[in-house]
């Protein structure tokens, strides 16, 4: 019979058995700031002020064939936990979460919950220093999760802990870092229950190494020129006047309505 294999190093290995995922980049609209190839959906974005971009993203199976994937992104109210490069850790940080809970029978339904980071690792290795700097930057090491229903009972709480403890960091072409790895899902006892994996995304700031992969000199002034800056209110106008033609509101409202219909937390832009 078939079977499947990896291979590595020119060595092929068949998989007696074992669980796949199937992650599906979907786009880079969250990194840093956000691209969207939608004109209107990057004259929307002008309507508020820049947000910090980034996001967390997980996956849980839990070993009785019951999965949860989900996600929380990166927002402005949270600043004060990205970026963090001082000598300790940042507190516990609380914040909201939804995704998917699908069950041995392969339904699916909508969760939401909350989760809270009460562990942070410091990022202190890279793969090139010439080109990727040491940041210094705290990142997640331990989640703690509150689901708020939708799921069996035994399922709405758990916890997250990194298979390796030291952190595991990346880098994606345009020099945003993030730290991710397998992990074990815990009960609040401490019994492992099934295996995941954690992605955080964009907690070190990315500019020194944005300009260090340009061949740029690493000074305030030029890492300024890479910041986000809130649109002028002659931006704000000319934004608001193009998203109120017909077809160009017509197209923003059936967008959201599709991000609205696939889970996404997508409020209507408003001036501010």
């Amino acid at each position: 019979a078939a079977a499947s294999t990896l291979s590595f190093n020119g060595e092929q290995v068949t998989l007696a058995n074992g669980k796949f995922w199937f992650d599906h980049q979907w786009g880079t609209g969250m990194i840093p700031g956000g691209a969207p190839r939608s004109q209107v959906l990057r004259a929307a974005g002008l309507m508020a002020a820049p947000g910090p971009g980034g996001w967390d993203w997980f996956m849980a199976q839990f070993d009785d064939e019951r999965v949860l994937t989900f996600y929380s992104l990166h927002a402005n109210e949270f600043r004060e936990f990205y970026f963090q490069t001082g000598p300790t850790p940042p507190s516990t940080m609380r914040v909201p979460v939804r995704g998917k809970y699908m069950d041995p029978s392969g339904a699916v339904t909508d969760v939401t919950g909350s989760m809270e980071i009460t562990e942070w690792v410091r990022s202190v290795t890279t793969p090139d220093a010439a080109k990727y700097p040491v940041t210094n930057a705290w990142n997640p090491n331990r989640w703690e999760y509150r689901i708020d229903g939708g799921v069996p009972d035994e399922m709405r709480r758990f916890n997250m802990v990194p298979i390796v403890s030291t952190g595991q960091s990346g880098y994606f072409a345009f020099g945003g870092g993030y730290s991710e790895g397998a992990v074990y899902l815990q009960d609040e006892e401490g019994k492992n229950i099934g295996r995941g994996f954690a992605e955080s995304v964009l907690y070190a700031d990315p500019r020194r190494t944005m300009v260090t992969l340009a061949g740029l000199p690493g000074t305030d002034s030029m890492l300024k020129t890479f910041e986000h800056e809130s649109p002028s209110l002659l931006n704000k106008v000319k934004t608001i006047l193009y998203l109120a033609w017909p077809p160009n509101s017509k197209k923003l409202k059936q967008i959201i309505t599709q991000c609205v219909e696939h889970g996404l937390d997508v409020p209507a832009p408003k001036p501010k």
